[in-house]
């Protein structure tokens, strides 16, 4: 098993303290309760489409007592829900690869993000290669690359 470290990827990017973010996939369970711990004056969406991640989530923010982080359970690839721009981070973790409808995602995250909001996506190599998200992300500038290991790549982009 490959293992990310939110607090380090996390560490990479200029978070603000009252920015509102979401947290899409994989990443809901892993990275939520480290970026609501960071955005201390801000609001952390986590959307999965997976209940029993949710769930655990759920509880490990009650335990903490995190309360600026909201869950939400959807499907992004077919629930497209989001409704404004009013992110200014969403980070997308591992769910790319597996989307049937890539590009749904992605329109999510756009419509989802203020404008020069920033998107943090992050995948396995193996799985979605760096060309192929680019290819995705036209509508988007690409700010940096960030280290995630050796197993993973991340590339943060900003909303044009």
């Amino acid at each position: 098993m490959f293992f990310l470290n939110p607090e380090d990827i996390l560490s990479q990017i200029d978070l603000k303290e009252d920015m509102v973010a979401a947290s899409f996939g994989f990443g809901s369970a892993k990275f939520a309760i480290p970026l609501a711990k960071k955005l201390k004056n801000g609001l952390v969406l986590a959307i999965d489409a997976k209940k029993e991640k949710l769930n655990f989530l759920k509880s490990q923010s009650l335990f903490q007592k995190i309360d600026n982080l909201d869950i939400a359970y959807c499907d992004l690839s077919k629930e497209a829900k989001l409704k404004g721009s009013f992110f200014d981070l969403v980070l997308a973790v591992d769910i790319l690869f597996q989307a049937k409808d890539k590009s749904a995602i992605i329109n999510e995250i756009k419509k989802g993000l203020k404008k020069e909001g920033i998107f943090l996506a992050i995948e396995k190599k193996h799985n979605l290669y760096p060309r192929h998200l680019l290819l995705m992300t036209k509508e988007f500038k690409r700010i940096k690359d960030i280290d995630c290991g050796d197993h993973y790549y991340g590339i943060v982009f900003k909303k044009i």
